[in-house]
């Protein structure tokens, strides 16, 4: 009876010793925070000594995935007396793209001496404090060189953050302008802007990055359009040499045209009557001029449209 009791004392000792028993405590304030982005948070942590002798206790922070060392800091190193305490503050900075939801901060504290260590979590809230959004209804469009209304676009942008902000509109190229290169919306509130281009002389596929810029905050939304510039009304009109406009029939009605080497080169064009074989025949002037006359006015039709 005696030697049971004897070893289960031992067990205890052995069991209270400082190889099982934490030789210190962390402690924290707050354990649960909230916060924008970008913006610092400090959380307190108290520090005892327990152990009967000054101890260093060692802290360290394991961040989210993505965090980098700068979103947040703690003193390395606290020495403490026997029976010492100590409030340490830790600091933590969301990064500025995080979105909205929580990440955990681990804080973790170890004895120089014991060896102990403990682990805390700290549990932060990111809330969507500052963002801006872009739409622009489309991200691609062909552009006619001779149509003004190819070269407008409506730029919506809205403020979905939780506070109050003037935004900067921008665009990457030069030739792209804003109806209102600055404005300032309320939580909640959108805009239509007008972005009009004077388009480059020369034709071919540009790339245009359309931005959004706060200018008190870290909140921005860009947005890139593809634009195809060309001339969707051209046309050549070409003037035949003298030898190509004289046009007479043979015998079975046909059409014959004389080419640069004097040959005769016949189509099938038949009931064309000619007149002076040295110019133009007076029908195909009549003709040449109505047909003249119908591509302007359907130029015309089209451009005022």
């Amino acid at each position: 009876m005696k030697i049971a009791l004897l070893s289960l004392m031992l067990a205890f000792a052995v069991i209270m010793s400082p190889a099982y028993a934490s030789s210190f405590d962390v402690s924290l304030y707050d354990n649960s925070l909230s916060s924008c982005p970008c913006s610092a948070i400090e959380v307190r942590a108290d520090v005892d000594n327990m152990y009967k002798s000054a101890d260093t206790i060692k802290l360290w922070l394991e961040l989210p995935s993505g965090w980098t060392g700068s979103q947040a800091f703690v003193q390395k190193d606290v020495m403490l007396g026997s029976g010492e305490s100590e409030t340490i503050p830790v600091y933590i900075t969301p990064p500025c793209n995080s979105g909205e939801g929580t990440y955990d901060v681990i804080l973790h504290a170890k004895s120089s001496i014991t060896g102990n260590e403990i682990v805390r979590k700290i549990t932060v809230e990111t809330l969507k404090c500052h963002f801006v959004n872009l739409d622009l209804g489309e991200t691609y469009r062909d552009v006619c060189q001779e149509n003004d209304d190819d070269r407008i676009f409506d730029v919506t942008v809205k403020n979905e953050g939780k506070f109050s902000e003037t935004f900067n509109m921008k665009t990457s190229v030069d030739w792209a302008f804003f109806s209102d290169s600055t404005i300032t919306l309320s939580p909640g509130e959108e805009r239509t802007l007008e972005l009009s281009l004077e388009t480059p002389e020369e034709n071919g596929v540009y790339n245009v990055l359309i931005m959004a810029e706060s200018s008190s905050s870290y909140a921005s939304a860009a947005q890139e359009v593809q634009l195809n510039v060309k001339d969707c009304y051209n046309f050549d009109a070409q003037l035949l040499p003298e030898d190509y406009r004289s046009v007479g029939t043979n015998d079975s009605g046909s059409a014959e045209t004389p080419n640069q080497s004097g040959n005769t080169v016949t189509s099938g064009i038949t009931g064309m009557v000619t007149g002076d074989e040295e110019g133009y025949s007076w029908e195909a002037i009549l003709i040449a001029v109505i047909m003249i006359v119908i591509v302007l006015a359907i130029i015309y039709i089209i451009v005022k449209k």
